[in-house]
C-alpha cells in the first residue's frame, strides 16, 4: 500500500455513478445531483476555514483568560497598595482579553452567517438558472436587430464613407 502523500487536491464530492452513455442524463444528474452537492461541500468548506480563521472555539474556551497572559504575580509580604494594584492590573488585562475575545467571536459568527446565506443564495441561483435562461429566450425582446436592417445600414455607413461624406 502506497502511503506517500498525495499532491493537493480541490475538495469536491464525486459520485460513484457510471456514466450513462446518454448525454442529457449525465447534464441532468451533473447538474441537479453533482453540483448541489459541490455547492454544500465549497460552502462547509468556507464555513470551516472562517471558524479556524477566527479561532472561535478556542477564544471561547479562554473567553475569561488574561489578555496575552499579561498578569502580576502577588508576591509576598502584607503590602495592602500592591495587593489592590496587583488586582486592579490582572482584573483589566481579564476585561481586555475579555473585550477583544468577544468582538472576535461576534466577528467571527456574523461571517459565518453570511457565508452560509452566500452558499444558499448560490445554491437558489443554481437551480433558478434553467428558469432565468428560458425566461430570456422565450420572450421577444422589445428592441430586436435584424440582420437585413443591420446590414442596409452598415453598407450605407460604408458608402457614406468612401464617398467622403463623413
Amino acid at each position: 500500500m502506497d502511503n506517500s502523500p498525495k499532491p493537493f487536491m480541490p475538495t469536491s464530492v464525486t459520485s460513484p455513478r457510471v456514466h450513462s452513455g446518454n448525454v442529457a442524463l449525465d447534464f441532468l444528474w451533473w447538474y441537479i445531483v453533482l453540483s448541489p452537492r459541490n455547492i454544500i461541500a465549497i460552502t462547509d468548506n468556507f464555513l470551516i476555514a472562517n471558524f479556524n480563521f477566527f479561532s472561535i472555539s478556542r477564544h471561547l474556551h479562554t473567553l475569561f483568560a488574561y489578555w496575552h497572559r499579561d498578569f502580576e504575580v502577588y508576591g509576598g509580604g502584607v503590602d495592602i497598595e500592591r495587593y489592590f494594584g496587583t488586582i486592579i492590573i490582572n482584573t483589566l488585562s481579564r476585561i481586555v482579553g475579555f473585550l477583544i475575545r468577544s468582538i472576535t467571536i461576534i466577528a467571527g459568527l456574523l461571517i459565518e452567517v453570511l457565508i452560509a446565506m452566500l452558499g444558499i443564495l448560490w445554491l437558489l441561483l443554481w437551480f433558478t438558472i434553467p428558469f432565468l435562461l428560458f425566461f430570456a429566450f422565450s420572450h421577444e425582446p422589445e428592441f430586436s436587430i435584424s440582420f437585413p436592417h443591420l446590414f442596409s445600414s452598415l453598407s450605407g455607413i460604408f458608402t457614406s464613407l468612401r464617398h467622403g461624406i463623413f
